[in-house]
């Protein structure tokens, strides 16, 4: 691990405690109700772990500093980028495991185990791809300016969690018509698509906050 991403974390430990939480008392209600809901969460919290790691940046003054480090501006982009990737990861195998435990311990058995799996999958990608429109912003405006393109990504990224939770629950044939084709070349076209997506994303960082001025 290097130090800027071990520098990101160490922040991060300070607002910790408040999303952790939030995730406990999310779980402990999803196992009397619907663990759907504890997806979205984790999608939630990955749209806010950005702006409270740039926020914390500002009021550090930390962009001044880290423009003199070894590694350059790019290094600090990397950074922000591993975070993303490691928070992604580990929201994953939270809905992952919350999905199970709700489909073994919990009462309402209306939903299956593999669309709870679906179901967090999606919630991660919609979390990435939301991450990815709104790091530019970030790194040319700042945390504070890049207030209203946060709250766009997080309107966005509950109006798709929610039309998929409602898919997937109310409606079989977008299940059937996933059946129907082959995995194989889904699972390419989505890694595909989410590595576009990501290069591109950071692509547009770097050149912004190389040019940008302190």
């Amino acid at each position: 691990m290097n130090g800027l991403l071990r520098k990101e974390l160490l922040l991060l430990k300070s607002s910790g405690k408040t999303y952790i939480f939030l995730i406990l008392f999310y779980a402990v209600c999803s196992l009397f109700g619907n663990s759907t809901m504890f997806s979205a969460l984790a999608t939630l919290i990955l749209l806010l772990l950005p702006l409270t790691s740039f926020s914390l940046d500002e009021l550090a003054r930390w962009d001044k500093f880290a423009a003199a480090l070894p590694g350059g501006r790019r290094a600090v982009v990397k950074s922000k980028y591993q975070l993303l990737f490691l928070t992604l990861a580990g929201a994953l195998a939270l809905s992952v495991l919350v999905g199970v435990l709700v489909h073994f311990f919990s009462r309402d058995q209306s939903t299956t185990l593999p669309e709870l799996v679906v179901t967090a999958l999606i919630c991660v990608v919609i979390g990435l791809l939301m991450n990815c429109f709104l790091y530019p912003f970030l790194f040319k405006y700042g945390a504070q300016k890049a207030r209203l393109y946060l709250a766009l990504a997080v309107e966005i990224a509950m109006a798709l969690i929610a039309v998929a939770i409602f898919l997937l629950k109310f409606n079989n044939a977008p299940l059937e018509m996933l059946q129907e084709l082959p995995m194989a070349a889904i699972a390419a076209a989505l890694i595909v698509l989410l590595a576009a997506a990501v290069a591109i994303s950071y692509r547009v960082s770097c050149r912004i906050y190389d040019n940008k001025e302190f």
